[in-house]
């Protein structure tokens, strides 16, 4: 029999080895974190990471003659139905890819605005998935971003940081030697006559005779290689162009009469989906919850004093940046009105 002396010594080295057990899986956790490649994300084109059955050398010429082609993709987003976005990309038998991104916003005064990427790299398929061969990870390497939004053109400096910068720069995962930088990930799932990227389906176009004319609108891919394009500042997103032009166009336009429902019809179509829900998306963790809003908006069609958010569960960093978004939204002048009308709206994420 142990005596109690022994159980007493037994029971601390026990849990001596649980805590250094612990803090060994927290260091190798931080250690990935700090020595992982340095591969940094683009926010303008979609991507994923990579994984499945990577491809050997000789396979990788193969899977890319089968992806090349002309693409197409078309779609209204079901949140914000004045948004209408296209979406073309040639990808060429050699790795080389052309796409153009272009987005038109049908504007409440019957204007429209339209917000474009253009892009150029390379795509090299990196491996497939375990289940299917037509699942395809794609890693790309940048060329040139420029953006168009109305009648201004930049560029998107791309920002590749130095591996030697990290503080565990020997645990760095360098390019191999020809592959360049790795700036993003395309997933893609390959069809006999569609293709999709991320979570967007492209059609094959049929590149024969004169089809092919015209597939990019002239001028849209010409902006890539211009040298006279300055750099876009900060980063230029759609959600901002949409704000600038939207903010704009609703203070041209008048109304005879405002109520809380008209208010909430606006936000609806114009503001919940592309402003309230994705900040709600980018600023909670778990991404699952809801949040009412409470606000009112003043004769001149600007929001009048602070905002009201509860959120559920209750998130301060939510409240806060959800009731800044609100506060800089416009709508239009009512010379009518004497008093702010007060609306609300519910935000689920």
């Amino acid at each position: 029999m142990f005596s109690s002396e022994s159980r007493k010594s037994f029971s601390k080295a026990l849990l001596m080895l649980l805590l250094l057990a612990a803090v060994l899986f927290v260091g190798t956790c931080l250690l990935r974190i700090v020595s992982s490649p340095a591969r940094p994300i683009h926010s303008i084109l979609s991507s994923e990471t990579p994984g499945g059955i990577p491809y050997a050398d000789n396979q990788k010429d193969s899977v890319q003659k089968g992806i090349a082609g002309l693409w197409y993709s078309a779609d209204t987003d079901a949140g914000a139905p004045y948004l209408c976005t296209t979406d073309k990309v040639e990808l060429k038998p050699n790795g080389i890819y052309w796409r153009v991104r272009s987005t038109l916003a049908l504007l409440p005064s019957g204007d429209s605005a339209t917000y474009a990427v253009a892009s150029t790299g390379y795509v090299s398929p990196y491996s497939h998935a375990d289940s299917s061969p037509d699942s395809i990870s794609c890693q790309v390497h940048y060329i040139g971003i420029s953006v168009a939004s109305g009648n201004d053109t930049c560029y998107v400096e791309i920002q590749r940081p130095d591996p030697s910068a990290s503080i565990f720069p020997q645990l760095q995962v360098q390019p191999k030697a020809g592959e360049g930088a790795v700036d993003t990930v395309w997933s893609i799932y390959a069809g006999s006559r569609d293709l999709w990227l991320g979570n967007h389906r492209f059609s094959r176009i049929d590149a024969s005779g004169s089809r092919t004319e015209g597939f990019f609108a002239k001028g849209s891919t010409e902006i890539v290689n211009k040298f006279s394009l300055g750099k876009c500042a900060g980063e230029l997103s759609l959600e901002l162009f949409i704000k600038r032009v939207l903010t704009r166009d609703f203070g041209k336009l008048s109304v005879p009469a405002r109520t809380g429902d008209g208010i909430r019809t606006t936000v609806e179509k114009y503001y919940k989906e592309l402003f309230a829900q994705n900040l709600a998306r980018r600023v909670t963790v778990f991404r699952k919850g809801s949040a009412v809003v409470t606000f009112s908006v003043n004769a001149a069609g600007t929001v009048n004093g602070t905002a009201h958010v509860a959120s559920r569960p209750w998130n301060i960093k939510l409240d806060k940046e959800l009731a800044e978004e609100v506060q800089s939204w416009v709508f239009p002048r009512c010379p009518s009105q004497s008093e702010p009308v007060q609306a609300r709206f519910e935000v689920s994420y």
